[in-house]
């Protein structure tokens, strides 16, 4: 069983993720999303990880999903409504580099897949997470980045690991 209460064989969890383009699951590192909080997707896509912390937060918890463009906000809705038991997701689109001033301390987890790489103001984004965490609030996101080459580099091991 996986920490969303799906089984990993489900049909559903299978379509989510073989249809996701994110680079990880924020939504299994420490300090991920409980029963009852709120959790705002900063670049929420298809929906993927909407549908999954859905699972997580219960009838009692709270999901938004962010992104800037009508296509991807109009693939989370059809997921959503595809896939999510409970009716507690909201879709807003807009700019993550904006401030978004409806989401202000309200998220209890904001969580990112793979999206800060593909934003161009990458302080903004970050100011905007921050406003829209309540104090205490976590930020879980899973990400690409470039440096440069190091020919003295080692390959650090995850401290991140299945239980």
């Amino acid at each position: 069983m996986s920490r969303c209460g799906l089984n990993p064989e489900d049909e559903i969890f299978q379509y989510l993720f073989r249809a996701s383009c994110g680079c990880g699951c924020p939504l299994q590192l420490e300090g991920g999303p409980i029963q009852g909080e709120t959790v705002v997707d900063y670049g929420c896509g298809a929906g993927h990880d909407l549908v999954l912390a859905s699972f997580i937060v219960g009838s009692t918890g709270r999901v938004y999903g962010v992104d800037m463009t009508r296509e991807m906000i109009d693939a989370a809705s059809e997921n959503v409504s595809k896939y999510c038991t409970f009716k507690n997701v909201s879709l807003i689109q807009e700019n993550l580099e904006n401030e978004l001033a409806n989401l202000r301390n309200v998220a209890d987890v904001v969580i990112s897949n793979g999206v800060f790489n593909l934003v161009g103001d990458k302080r903004k984004v970050f100011a905007s997470v921050f406003r829209t965490l309540k104090p205490g609030g976590r930020l879980c996101f899973t990400d690409l980045c470039q440096v440069p080459t190091n020919p003295n580099a080692v390959l650090a091991k995850s401290a991140v690991t299945d239980s």
